[in-house]
């Protein structure tokens, strides 16, 4: 993706790429540039690149390593929520395109029913409980448009793998995350009543695994499950969804 090469936008704060994984400013350009592309190719192998007069969301945005190239990249209007409201400030100061906006850490979104054409989500169901994510679920539902889909990242068997290699969730096998199909740790660090370290997370948040088979027995009630895309993004999967159409 040769158009985003140069990247005049300033530094975020180290909280701030600290909070999205990143060690510095250029490993999150760098890895915004990966998954963009990663994105892209889903995009156009299911036959949805944003067009002008589409409305398109990045949902859990952060400082927006994603946001951005899809913002550079496609002619419909970008739209960004976080609960992080130092991460929101970061995009509207360096973005004029991209309608950012604070969010709540439960529904409903600031969006009109039917709004979007297409959802991208990454890295955000793979921290919701079971009750969050069904909130949020339907959430989603509400917001897109008939016929509408969305690219929702989980952490399921290529996530697993790659923790194991690192000495992490080595008591969770492929067979114990088929048994349960759920799997959600709570992060022993987070405090809900700490608003610098933990802007808007003000209930449970963790660690969440899924197994394929229950994405497509629970996500179904919400969605049409299109296909599990394994490694789709980084080493999460991709949950492609279609709004259903109302009876």
């Amino acid at each position: 993706m040769d158009q985003f090469e140069e990247v005049t936008r300033s530094e975020p704060s180290q909280e701030n790429l600290t909070r999205i994984g990143a060690t510095d400013f250029e490993s999150y350009i760098k890895i915004g540039k990966i998954l963009f592309g990663q994105m892209h190719t889903l995009f156009e192998r299911f036959d949805c690149i944003p067009k002008a007069g589409e409305n398109v969301l990045d949902f859990g945005c952060g400082i927006g390593r994603v946001t951005f190239p899809l913002a550079d990249a496609y002619d419909a209007q970008i739209f960004a929520c976080d609960v992080d409201h130092t991460a929101i400030e970061y995009i509207q100061k360096n973005s004029g395109k991209i309608d950012a906006r604070v969010s709540k850490y439960d529904p409903p979104l600031p969006f009109d029913d039917q709004f979007f054409d297409l959802i991208y989500a990454n890295s955000v169901w793979t921290h919701f409980p079971k009750d969050a994510e069904a909130f949020w679920l339907e959430e989603m539902a509400r917001i897109a448009k008939p016929n509408g889909i969305l690219f929702l990242s989980v952490a399921s068997y290529d996530t697993l793998k790659v923790h194991h290699i690192r000495g992490i969730d080595t008591h969770i096998s492929n067979e114990i995350l088929d048994e349960e199909g759920f799997i959600f740790i709570e992060n022993k660090a987070h405090d809900k009543d700490n608003p610098v370290k933990w802007p808007g997370v003000t209930h449970d948040y963790g660690l969440t695994r899924h197994s394929h088979q229950y994405v497509q027995k629970v996500w179904q009630k919400y969605f049409e499950i299109v296909e599990i895309v394994p490694a789709g993004s980084g080493k999460q999967d991709v949950v492609v969804l279609r709004k259903k159409h109302e009876a």
